[in-house]
């Protein structure tokens, strides 16, 4: 069990009716469901087709979970995760989703639906490393859009630029090399 979920899981009741109860359970599994997709590309790189497969299979489950997501949220916040990260500087890893986050939810998984549909026709050199960064960079999206700390918008904010500057790098076009200097992960806030 995670920290600061029972204060969730509290307050949905208070806000009343069963289906937001599995609001904030839910949305976690929306942000982790990138991370375990990563992870599985990662344990199948040997296998293209398998990789292919599993890469489509996690973004359709996200676009779907993101979708029941919209139709159980009420039209308030309600805080997903609050626990303490840095006491020191009062940072918290503070996370709720509101009609707006979802939205942003919404279309950041519809559109890496889209990405992997994409590159299924495009069939990139190695898709377990490209898909495995695709899916690093959805879960980092989720991060600065359910972020209500600053900090750690700031952290996940950053998160973004590393993987989008390799797959740039990689699999860019022409200029791909300029391109991806653009978003230098060295340089705060991407240069």
């Amino acid at each position: 069990r995670l920290p600061g979920l029972h204060r969730a899981r509290a307050r949905a009741h208070v806000l009343g009716g069963a289906a937001v109860n599995f609001v904030p359970e839910l949305t976690l599994i929306i942000a982790a469901l990138p991370v375990a997709a990563a992870c599985g590309c990662a344990l199948a790189h040997r296998r293209r087709e398998a990789v292919r497969g599993l890469a489509l299979a996690a973004a359709a489950l996200s676009a779907a979970l993101t979708t029941l997501l919209g139709l159980l949220l009420p039209d308030r916040a309600v805080t997903v995760l609050d626990v303490s990260w840095i006491p020191q500087w009062y940072a918290h890893v503070h996370l709720a989703v509101d009609p707006l986050s979802h939205l942003m939810l919404w279309l950041t998984a519809f559109t890496f639906l889209l990405a992997v549909s994409a590159a299924l026709r495009d069939d990139p050199q190695n898709p377990a490393l490209f898909h495995g960064l695709l899916f690093l960079v959805q879960a980092a999206l989720y991060g600065v859009f359910l972020s209500r700390d600053l900090l750690f918008f700031f952290v996940c904010y950053e998160l973004v630029l590393i993987p989008m500057y390799l797959v740039i790098l990689l699999w860019g076009g022409a200029g791909r090399a300029r391109a991806a200097q653009g978003q230098d992960p060295a340089v705060p806030g991407g240069g």
